[in-house]
């Protein structure tokens, strides 16, 4: 069902979570609402949770049955804390479908995309229940994996606090608290050393964006906002900061924030990158229509890229940047055009990917298959192989073989039947004697 009947989503644009108002905590209690949606998003979670037991077929099947569920859940009710985390929940079981498969081919994999749609669900249920212990758990789940040492530290705050240790409380659960108590103990020295190096290094007047961004890569995502927000006039003249900033900001929980920094960083155009975070940030919001239409509009200049270097090659062009004057043509304008191709042909099939997922999430079955496919005519031998043909099989119900490419055919030059003169035979020049009158 989740890849072959298909029920295409309106065109909406989420509504990121609200945190209750104190009138909502004293006087209006907001009331859970339990929709048809958001039930079988639960059911569809609770199916595809159980890696020891289900195909992984029908565990990515139940993940995008469980995100579309969730998706139209969150439609009718855009602060529903349940939505948010089934979401969250349905994000990180096709992330982990998706990690096996590359992993099996043997091919390293971390999704971005993944990680910052699973992070962007799983706040804003937290947003909504600040004191629900599974919320915590499954932010702390991820952090954990993604080494981000003071989001995973503010989890474990949290789920103490929720949970003290009873009086009454059995050897396992004392023990599973002092464990944890140890990581918050090792996750503390690990900040406070990154602390000291950001420190040290603004100090030093080192260039501010990339402190916060060696401060992130070390786990600290807090602290590299803290380093940006902290000079507001840096951060605005520096579009890639603010890009940055905003994704940074969807992990630490200030969602709409972030979204709202990559939105205005993403309209100054002309630097690359900027185009395709714009589309992550709005698959993240449930933006699906307009997502693709960025991506394809990138996928247009990308695919224009490889044509202005296959016109590079034509011979005797001296305008050609890569002109290195004839004694060098055409070697080193083909093997440098020839390079570059090969890099479009892989960012194209990316492209590609990313559009037919976003369609596979919304439904359309037809159009995502198009564009998955495309994914293998445009480069047969990309790295997202594995993936691609996966999705393939579960949408077309076939076995994707790989193209066999057939050398091309040599012609063989027939053998020379004639006697060629002796060396010195020929090299003897003929004498007067020998001239004949």
């Amino acid at each position: 069902k989740a890849f072959r009947n298909s029920e295409q989503t309106p065109e909406t644009t989420r509504v990121c979570a609200k945190a209750p108002t104190l009138t909502d905590t004293l006087f209006s209690v907001r009331q859970p609402r339990y929709s048809a949606s958001l039930q079988l998003a639960g059911h569809f979670n609770q199916l595809g949770g159980n890696s020891g037991a289900v195909p992984t077929q029908m565990r990515a099947a139940c993940a995008m049955l469980a995100a579309r569920n969730a998706t139209a859940a969150l439609r009718d009710d855009s602060n529903s804390a349940e939505g948010y985390r089934n979401l969250g929940v349905a994000y990180l079981i096709l992330d982990r479908v998706e990690t096996h498969l590359m992993t099996e081919a043997g091919i390293r994999w971390s999704s971005s995309t993944r990680y910052l749609q699973a992070v962007a669900a799983l706040q804003q249920a937290a947003l909504l229940k600040p004191d629900d212990i599974v919320i915590q758990s499954d932010l702390l789940g991820v952090f954990d994996r993604m080494q981000r040492v003071d989001l995973a530290l503010d989890c474990i705050k949290q789920i103490r606090r929720i949970r003290p240790v009873p009086v009454t409380a059995s050897d396992d659960e004392k023990k599973q608290r002092e464990q944890l108590v140890n990581v918050e103990f090792s996750l503390e020295e690990a900040l406070a050393r990154i602390e000291g190096q950001v420190e040290q290094q603004l100090q030093n007047g080192a260039d501010r964006f990339q402190i916060a961004a060696a401060a992130h890569q070390a786990g600290a995502v807090r602290l590299a906002i803290r380093t940006l927000e902290d000079e507001p006039i840096y951060k605005e003249q520096n579009p890639l900061a603010r890009a940055a900033l905003g994704n940074w900001l969807i992990e630490a929980g200030r969602v709409q924030e972030g979204l709202d920094a990559i939105e205005q960083s993403s309209s100054l155009g002309g630097i690359p990158g900027l185009r395709e975070n714009l589309a992550t940030s709005l698959v993240i919001n449930g933006e699906y229509y307009r997502a693709i239409d960025v991506w394809r509009e990138q996928l247009r200049e990308t695919s224009m890229g490889g044509v202005q270097a296959a016109l590079l090659t034509l011979p005797f062009l001296t305008l050609n940047p890569m002109w290195m004057g004839s004694d060098q043509y055409p070697f080193t304008q083909a093997a440098a055009a020839g390079e570059f191709i090969g890099t479009v042909r892989n960012e194209t099939a990316a492209l590609n990917y990313q559009i037919g997922m976003a369609q596979l999430e919304l439904g359309d079955i037809p159009v995502a298959t198009r564009s998955l496919q495309q994914v293998l005519d445009s480069a047969a031998e990309t790295p997202l192989k594995p993936l691609v043909k996966f999705y393939l099989e579960m949408l077309t119900g076939k076995k994707i073989e790989d193209k066999k490419v057939e050398p091309a055919a040599v012609e063989e030059v027939p053998p020379f039947d004639g006697e060629a003169p002796a060396k010195d035979e020929a090299a003897k020049p003929e004498t007067a004697a020998e001239k004949k009158p």
